[in-house]
């Protein structure tokens, strides 16, 4: 599956496929690593990570 960017305002938007069954107004940190992939983190996953970087 290809998806394709489109502007909005002053931002790139991605479009997520229906079928991934994303809830709306789901936050996401978006990562771009030193090859230029980027990924979007769920944002209750990270907090999970925080949690455990303090114990």
């Amino acid at each position: 599956m290809k998806v394709k960017t489109r502007k909005q305002g002053n931002s790139l938007m991605i479009t997520i496929p229906s079928s991934f069954e994303v809830p709306e107004s789901t936050e996401y940190i978006p990562v771009m690593d030193e090859n230029g992939i980027i990924s979007f983190k769920h944002q209750a996953i990270e907090a999970v990570k925080d949690i455990f970087d303090v114990m």
